[in-house]
């Protein structure tokens, strides 16, 4: 009965992992928390940010401020520095724009996110997938501390088996996602580019 309803979420061996993470925001890759992935690492200090959103949008104050980045319209360019050329794409995401662009100091944000999740005890010997519906644009996956995967097609969902990496209790999951990626050179077109794991 519950396969007939189609939609996973009626099965009882799913869960939702949205709500609050544990949220650190760097606006350059090397200002990231390195090894904030590690179960040991204390995030208590971070910020909450909820899953899904934007943190671009969740950061906007009432009185204009940012306190996680500007959200940026563009119509089909990237929003990092680049030339239409061939092959350009192999220069990166990391080269220098001119001092007035928007990511001049913010070059390429990064958000680190991590919070614990249960896994039931009738999951026993049960494969375990994770599922991100929508990533912008970039990121890495980590259970417990040990690497799993990552996903450059951020509309897309990215679904990862980590059977191999969970055990009975608490678990802690982890995502570094990063605002641009070579990946980006092919979802450029008109919209605002709004980083986080947005589904």
């Amino acid at each position: 009965e519950n396969a007939r309803k189609v939609l996973p979420e009626n099965s009882e061996y799913w869960q939702s992992l949205d709500g609050d993470w544990k949220f650190n925001w760097a606006k350059h890759p090397n200002e990231r928390p390195a090894n904030f992935y590690q179960p040991t690492f204390d995030v208590s200090g971070w910020d909450d940010m909820p899953v899904p959103s934007n943190w671009n949008i969740v950061g906007l104050a009432k009185d204009g401020g940012q306190k996680y980045g500007t959200p940026i319209y563009c119509n089909q360019p990237v929003i990092f520095k680049h030339t239409v050329a061939v092959d350009d794409w192999k220069g990166g995401v990391m080269r220098e724009p001119a001092k007035d662009w928007v990511t001049y100091e913010a070059r390429n944000e990064v958000g680190s996110y991590r919070r614990d999740f249960d896994i039931p005890a009738d999951w026993d010997g049960r494969e375990i997938f994770v599922q991100f519906d929508g990533v912008d644009s970039f990121f890495y996956l980590w259970i417990n501390g040990e690497y799993v995967g990552f996903s450059k097609n951020s509309r897309n969902a990215a679904t990862f088996d980590i059977s191999p990496f969970v055990k009975k209790g608490t678990n802690v999951i982890a995502a570094e996602v990063y605002r641009n990626s070579d990946g980006s050179f092919l979802e450029a077109q008109d919209m605002f580019r709004l980083p986080g794991i947005f589904r």
